[in-house]
């Protein structure tokens, strides 16, 4: 396989995927290291269902609050 037979298409994955990892680096280290304790999305250990306790358990003391937002993405 030759350099030629190469297209230029082929390569497009493999330079966004460079792409990305220098980002993520980037952004990784300009987060705080702790994330907010409400935040329940792309974090470990936390799931829907603490996301629903936490909301129950808000709505029970009228001196709290709580702001759920639910977004579900099907792409076919």
């Amino acid at each position: 396989m030759a350099l030629n037979d190469i297209r230029p298409v082929a390569l497009t994955p493999i330079m966004a995927k460079c792409f990305e990892r220098l980002v993520l680096s980037h952004l990784k280290s300009s987060l705080p290291t702790t994330p907010d304790p409400h935040q329940f999305a792309q974090c470990t250990n936390r799931s829907t269902e603490d996301t629903i306790s936490t909301a129950l358990q808000s709505s029970s003391n009228l001196v709290s609050y709580c702001a759920v937002f639910v977004f579900d993405c099907v792409i076919c």
